[in-house]
């Protein structure tokens, strides 16, 4: 290794993109302020403190519906929408009967009381199992720290007390309390690293709506030391750069999304399509050279409720704004994928050891045909006098259940009919690859679907049995590995051969190293992150078919993933989403590098003021006999 080498390791610490862009910026901590405590009221006082509560429930109240009506003439569905779900929360009966519960039963002062019975719910649902309670909790924290603020008399602002202008700042902070990223975005901070929280986070989908890359570092405090440096924020990577040099941002600041590029889009080569979580995303956006949205995932509409499934009128309204900001585009619709990593406070899928592997997707059907039977009229009705529209098949294996599927789509189709309800009657339907099952006979499915998308995210994890959120097994994902490119092309000529639109909208169709070699292997249609759109087209705009095609026999012949990375540019080997550095996150053992638990660990030790943690006696006993790091003492 050499020592250039060594100095830029020392400089990166590596995590996980939970919000896709690059950054630079001065790292702040963000730290919420400090409750100020009031002593316990005295007995015979608690209805004048649930009076003084209710009194700032409702101020909060008036003052989130102002913020929502605000969003809204923005067209910030994500905001808007999930500051609707904390309005819900605050007028509901259950959250504020604990807290008044609490202040007559402690004597305590209103934001002590609100403190103690908000933790009281976050630890149950922390310690729920269900990653969607889980991801709500940040929305509990997040209500907490305002009500507490107001009785307190603080101020409303949770960056006024930072020491830098936040136009200049990333912050650091354990989780995205989605009133921080709201006033960020207000303030122009560029970025975020945390330490806890997932993509479905509700901070998480405001930070991606913003366009605010967030990186998930393993533990934050680590990084203390390192407030008030420049560093440079690669999500998309899942670097944090301590200190760049002017050449270590060139090439990542590149690859950021660059201004709109005029023109038409380079057809010959492959057009450009939107992936969206919410249709909000579409406000605003530049269409130049965009073909539509080619993936809307729908499940976002189910995720961030606690009360049961939408009904048909809710989905109904919440389609047909995707369809009114797409037009006169195509749309491109995602039927409902829970399931795996996906679950529903609301709703159970029974006993499952293995999720990924259990029920998922149209499997849930079998048990309940009405879910899709009621989603597949909401959209289909949405979408009257809309002839763009494609609706896309998740996790089929074969040509068994593509049938199964359309067979309720039928259903849904014919029940409209009778009804004599207006609905959109002529559409696409496509499958989406994300199985080896689907793969091996994407030839048959080809012949009854009009078109084909690949989800390389799923498709590659089950490809090779990796869980992607694994940090030990990862080396094995990625999409520059020799297996992946040559399904892709096995997919692609089958594709051409049938005359059958094919694209990608999973995360490497917007990896603009991996560009060049997707196209040569004939990849016609890319969606990619509605913010990564018009870095693909420049990208596209400099490629020429001859030297892709070149490119992708090439990586075809190669027999490892480096030999790929070295072919596109990109030496070393792949990271995968997720991977984190052995050097500098204590979590990992230090002496075989492999991830493990910090938390309930007994095999740990503290050296040169860090503590490590390792996977067995024999790695700590080996740590134990070795010399310190000279190098640490100087930290």
């Amino acid at each position: 290794m050499t020592t250039e080498t060594r100095e830029q390791e020392d400089r990166m610490v590596t995590g996980s993109g939970i919000a896709p862009g690059v950054a630079q910026g001065i790292l702040r901590f963000f730290v919420p302020a400090p409750q100020a405590r009031r002593d316990p009221v005295v007995p015979g006082e608690p209805e004048t403190e649930i009076e003084r509560f209710a009194q700032h429930v409702g101020s909060l109240i008036e003052d989130l519906r102002e913020m929502v009506a605000r969003l809204g003439e923005d067209s910030a569905s994500p905001g808007a929408d999930i500051l609707r779900s904390h309005i819900l929360l605050l007028e509901g009966s259950s959250l504020r009967s604990r807290i008044e519960e609490t202040i007559r039963s402690t004597n305590l002062a209103a934001e002590a009381a609100v403190e103690h019975a908000i933790e009281e719910i976050v630890r149950v649902f922390e310690g729920s199992g269900n990653p969607v309670l889980v991801e709500r909790a940040p929305d509990l924290r997040d209500l907490a720290i305002q009500l507490r603020q107001r009785l307190a008399g603080q101020q409303a602002s949770l960056l006024a007390g930072l020491p830098q202008d936040p136009s200049e700042c990333i912050l650091a902070t354990r989780e995205l309390l989605p009133s921080l990223v709201l006033e960020a975005h207000a303030r122009g901070v560029r970025g975020f690293v945390v330490d806890r929280g997932t993509p479905l986070s509700h901070g998480a989908i405001l930070a991606q709506s913003f366009d605010l890359p967030v990186l998930r570092v393993p533990r934050l405090e680590a990084l203390w030391s390192l407030d008030g440096s420049r560093v440079l924020l690669d999500a998309d990577r899942g670097e944090l750069l301590v200190e760049p040099a002017a050449a270590d941002l060139e090439p990542r600041l590149a690859e950021a999304p660059p201004v709109p590029v005029p023109g038409p889009a380079p057809s010959s080569l492959a057009r450009v399509w939107l992936n969206v979580m919410d249709p909000g995303q579409l406000v605003g956006v530049d269409w130049t050279g965009v073909e539509g949205v080619g993936l809307y995932r729908t499940e976002m509409l189910f995720l961030g409720r606690r009360g049961g499934m939408p009904g048909e009128e809710e989905q109904t309204e919440a389609y047909r704004r995707l369809f009114e900001r797409c037009a006169p585009g195509r749309a491109t619709v995602r039927t409902l994928d829970i399931g795996g990593d996906k679950a529903l406070p609301y709703f159970s899928l029974g006993p499952q050891d293995n999720p990924a592997l259990g029920l998922r997707a149209h499997r849930i059907y079998r048990f309940h045909p009405e879910i899709l039977l009621t989603q597949v009229r909401a959209i289909l009705r949405a979408a009257a006098g809309f002839p763009g529209l494609r609706l896309l098949f998740p996790m089929i294996e074969c040509v068994e259940e593509w049938r199964f599927v359309q067979g309720l789509v039928d259903q849904a189709v014919d029940s409209l009919a009778a009804e004599g309800t207006a609905f959109q009657e002529r559409f696409e339907r496509g499958v989406l690859v994300e199985t080896p099952s689907a793969a091996w006979s994407f030839r048959r499915l080809l012949e009854a679907a009009d078109f084909a998308s690949i989800g390389t995210n799923d498709l590659i994890q089950y490809l090779f049995a990796v869980d992607r959120s694994n940090p030990n097994v990862l080396r094995t994902y990625g999409p520059e590995h020799p297996v992946v490119l040559q399904v892709l092309a096995a997919l692609a000529r089958d594709a051409k051969e049938a005359g059958k639109p094919l694209s990608i909208c999973g995360k490497a169709g917007s990896d603009l190293a991996l560009l060049p070699a997707l196209i040569g292997l004939g990849i016609t249609d890319l969606s990619v992150p509605v913010n990564r759109a018009q870095a693909v087209r420049a990208r596209l705009a400099t490629l020429r078919p001859r030297d892709c095609r070149r490119l992708a026999r090439q990586c075809l012949q190669a027999e490892t993933p480096d030999e790929v990375l070295e072919l596109l540019g990109r030496p070393g080997s792949p990271p995968g989403p997720g991977v984190v550095a052995p050097r500098g996150a204590e979590w990992v053992d230090p002496v075989c590098g492999m991830a493990v638990h910090a938390e309930g660990n007994p095999l740990t030790t503290v050296r040169d003021g860090r503590r490590f943690y390792f996977c067995s006696r024999e790695c700590l006993d080996a740590f134990l006999r070795q010399p310190a790091d000279p190098a640490n003492q100087t930290r």
